[in-house]
């Protein structure tokens, strides 16, 4: 009896979900709280976190080997880059259980990758196979210094969204609410050469900005001139037309009105010709006679 009591209760915890399996089958579904089941192995229950619980399944490195110091196998911290380079990448997919029951049977165990490891693992490690797979996709499509300096953000974006799709396609009954991409960098061995070339790369543009800062500046200083000179130039050609055709204008209306040779325009200007000459002549005396008057020549 007391066998049978202490096999047929059961405590739910808080955060947990519970499934009841009777002979391997899924029968009903447990909440937080106490229960009661069939004892000696007739039903068996699973527990999984509940959907508000947030569990996370690290990339490119273990936890275990993270809480000894360890540092993670070559093959599982390196990513093939689109332009033919090694990154290694640390990650973590934040995740949390939305289906029990999918997420128990929708998928078989999946296997360590591990050398000489054959032990099934959870469904939790099918997340992780499928997260490898999307990074391994979207790093392939970029260039190493694209990874490593500005794309953290566009990566985790595109690996959430991408991971979401394919453990949908699965039916693992999962929901991915974050991906962190916590470091990516060259590998060790090459780090100094990589940060060289990165400084020689950094310097170039550098150089490149300042000579396109230059060469707009001068561009700029000769449009300002040339639009400067024509500016004046067309400025000085309207006062010219305008000269001209107020000279023109002056000189039609002193052609129409001496016309009439007995206007007193034409007059005052023969009077005005006459003053003129006057002023150019150069006066000669002539000594004369009543018997031999004087007669004087001029040039004009």
């Amino acid at each position: 009896i007391a066998a049978t009591l202490f096999q047929s209760f059961l405590t739910i915890e808080n955060g947990e979900r519970g499934i009841v399996e009777r002979y391997g089958r899924p029968v009903r579904d447990l909440l937080p709280g106490l229960h009661v089941k069939l004892p000696f192995g007739m039903e068996r229950v699973r527990r999984v976190s509940a959907p508000e619980r947030l569990l996370p399944m690290p990339i490119g490195y273990r936890l275990i080997d993270e809480k000894l110091g360890r540092s993670p196998m070559g093959p599982e911290k390196e990513w093939l880059t689109g332009d033919s380079n090694i990154v290694e990448i640390k990650a973590s997919v934040l995740y949390s259980i939305r289906d029990p029951r999918a997420y128990l049977y929708g998928v078989a165990s999946v296997t360590d990758l591990a050398p000489l490891s054959v032990e099934p693992r959870s469904p939790d490690f099918a997340i992780r196979r499928v997260a490898e797979a999307a990074l391994t996709e979207i790093i392939g499509g970029m260039e190493v210094t694209d990874v490593i300096a500005s794309g953290a953000e566009s990566i985790a974006v595109d690996a959430k969204a991408r991971i979401q799709r394919d453990v949908d396609t699965l039916g693992l009954g999962v929901e991915i609410v974050r991906f962190q991409l916590l470091s990516a960098g060259p590998l060790a061995s090459v780090e100094q050469a990589f940060r060289e070339v990165q400084d020689a790369k950094s310097q170039r543009d550098q150089s490149r900005n300042y000579a396109e800062t230059a060469a707009a500046e001068v561009l700029s200083n000769a449009q300002r001139k040339a639009q400067m000179t024509r500016q004046q130039a067309e400025s000085l050609a309207e006062r010219l037309v305008l000269d001209a055709s107020s000279e023109a204008e002056q000189f039609a209306a002193l052609h129409a009105s001496l016309g009439d040779v007995r206007s007193p325009a034409a007059i005052a200007r023969r009077l005005e010709m006459i003053q003129e000459l006057l002023q150019l002549a150069t006066p000669e005396y002539i000594s004369a006679s009543k018997e031999q008057p004087a007669v004087y020549y001029t040039d004009r």
